[in-house]
């Protein structure tokens, strides 16, 4: 990658990790996440829907919280259960959500600490309360309804960004409203981040809080959301709560989601006006993600933790103190053979120029209604809004697998997302390329057309760090190869995808046909390959 292009990015990513400390506190000082002041009853409804839930669900009753712990005083159950302390609800079974969230993160999870072993959801800790809490008076306050929710890949952005569905399903289908409050069980008590805010607040009147956070406060910032109403005291009672488990990911409806999310923040003026790109509305605009190397990923997260598969490493392997000392101090192997830990484009810097010098674009571009070209390079995980406004500019989004993928939800329709894939990921392996983002595109009926490159050849691709230390495995392997991309290569895609922009129904033929995966196969051939799981 070019120095200059490599030092436009280290500064933007510097000035934007040395102010991460205070960016929840400043969200939370913004009026889009004060709470309403007047006290409105909430929905809790049970139907058929919520009987399915396929994360499972927990109504419990007369419920109070004090420093961490629910405290409940659920008549029904100290009936069926007796007063005896110390006994566990006897219909939820919290067990199953360690279990599931203990297999789901240590196998899945690529921020899993590995000193850590099992994630633990900040474990729910609950009790019946002692004779003198009995006696004692008590306002239930019906304020609000805490939905405490115990996600899968909660601190993956991507993952997470297609779990909000279940929240507007639910409410949808009348289970809940907007007067409740969202808490999320936080894996090994990882603050959240400001997208979970972000992405959930326009479906609530109230704050969205961490577990730790809403659980192990008393009055704070004097949310009634909080304090259920009541004056100050040691705890905090509310007439009902709702447990959920939000298992898989629910793609449909996501880019309707994401598109009420930016109407809602451009209504507030939180959305400013992008000027990454200045041309005019005949020039294709072309948008590369790069994905930041070391620091944060694409969805914010300080890359700290290890991949997926390393379970099998123990603590004391060099090969994993190597890897720590690279996330640590990752200037240091700038220029050597394991730069760049995530999957890049390693030649981003010399695309960028062929893009702005290349002569054959005019034959390229023959055919559709564009008449030039600007292309452009972003870093996701620094500002969400200026992603949303981004997003919005953008005709052409390129990128290889990952969450920053999902951003493409806040793109306009009618646009178009080229998925680009390293050697055998997505031919010979294709679980995780085929399974996921293709389904993606199909169940949220194509607002923007979903194309697919793959790189087959030899000189395509370089291992990645994990790959070169011996520490990943599987189909991740592939997944994690850097990709040195073929400009011509692209430029042949491009002839192909671009006239198709305009015609919808001859794109759903080229879908069902398995034509919107062009593959540029090792033994120099062109040609195409199934590019969904069927």
């Amino acid at each position: 990658m070019d120095i200059w292009i490599f030092a436009v990015f280290l500064f933007l990513r510097l000035s934007a990790e040395s102010n991460e400390n205070n960016t929840l506190q400043a969200l939370e000082k913004h009026t889009f996440f004060q709470h309403e002041a007047v006290c409105v009853p909430p929905t809790l409804k049970y139907n058929e829907y919520l009987q399915h839930h396929q994360g499972g669900y927990q109504i419990i009753n007369k419920v109070c919280f004090e420093g961490g712990v629910i405290v409940v005083h659920d008549s029904e159950i100290l009936d069926k259960m007796g007063a005896e302390q110390g006994r566990g609800l006897p219909y939820f079974d919290s067990n199953k959500f360690q279990e599931h969230h203990k297999h789901a993160t240590y196998h899945a999870d690529p921020l899993l600490p590995i000193e850590g072993g099992n994630c633990r959801h900040g474990d729910l800790r609950i009790r019946y309360p002692t004779s003198s809490e009995v006696k004692k008076s008590k306002h239930f306050s019906q304020c609000t309804l805490p939905v405490l929710i115990y996600s899968n890949w909660i601190h993956t952005y991507g993952e997470y960004f297609t779990r909000v569905p279940w929240i507007t399903q639910l409410q949808e289908t009348g289970n809940i409203d907007k007067n409740a409050t969202f808490i999320f069980a936080s894996c090994n008590s990882i603050p959240l981040e400001p997208y979970h805010m972000i992405l959930v607040k326009p479906f609530t009147n109230h704050n969205v809080y961490s577990w730790s956070a809403f659980a192990g406060k008393v009055g704070a910032n004097n949310d009634p959301s909080i304090t259920g109403g009541q004056d100050a005291g040691h705890m905090r009672c509310y007439d009902k709560m709702l447990i959920l488990g939000f298992d898989h990911a629910r793609w449909a409806h996501t880019y309707r989601i994401a598109q009420h999310v930016l109407d809602y923040y451009n209504k507030l003026g939180k959305v400013p006006n992008s000027t990454l790109f200045t041309s005019g509305p005949d020039t294709l605009k072309i948008f590369f993600e790069y994905r930041s190397v070391g620091g944060k990923d694409e969805g914010g997260h300080f890359a700290k933790r290890v991949g997926p598969k390393m379970q099998i490493v123990k603590p004391d392997d060099p090969r994993l103190q190597q890897y720590k000392e690279y996330i640590r101090e990752p200037e240091k192997y700038k220029g050597k053979p394991m730069y760049a830990g995530a999957r890049q484009i390693l030649n981003l810097g010399e695309i960028l120029q062929l893009c702005e010098t290349s002569t054959n674009w005019p034959e390229v571009l023959k055919g559709t209604k564009w008449k030039g070209v600007e292309c452009r390079v972003f870093s996701f995980g620094k500002d969400m809004f200026e992603a949303m406004s981004v997003m919005q500019q953008v005709d052409l989004f390129i990128s290889l697998h990952g969450s920053g993928e999902i951003n493409s939800m806040f793109m306009r329709e009618g646009t178009i997302k080229i998925q680009m894939r390293q050697k055998e990921f997505g031919t010979v392996h294709r679980y995780l390329s085929n399974g996921y983002w293709p389904l993606m595109c199909h169940q949220n009926d194509f607002p923007f057309q979903c194309w697919f490159l793959n790189f087959d050849e030899e000189d395509s691709f370089e291992p990645g760090l994990l790959e070169r230390l011996g520490l990943m495995e599987d189909q991740l392997i592939y997944r994690d190869r850097h990709l040195r991309l073929n400009f011509e290569h692209l430029q042949y895609a491009l002839k192909e995808i671009l006239p198709v922009q305009e015609n919808k129904k001859e794109y759903l033929r080229r879908w069902e046909e398995s034509q919107v995966a062009i593959t540029f196969f090792s033994n120099h051939t062109v040609g195409y390959f199934q590019h969904i799981s069927r």
